[in-house]
């Protein structure tokens, strides 16, 4: 079963691509949220991405 919380991204994306995405869940104050760009986070640094935040 999928987490509907977690966002779904293509791998390996520039930031510029995804820039958006970190802007959108930073407006969200919910738990989900917070927890849905720390996974953002995650899944990005595993591919090597240091974003910034």
């Amino acid at each position: 079963m999928a987490d509907v919380t977690i966002p779904l991204l293509p791998p390996a994306q520039p930031y510029e691509k995804v820039a958006t995405m970190y802007a959108a869940l930073g407006r969200e104050d919910t738990d989900l949220g917070r927890r849905a760009l720390a996974h953002l986070r995650r899944e990005r640094a595993t591919e090597g991405f240091d974003d910034p935040r």
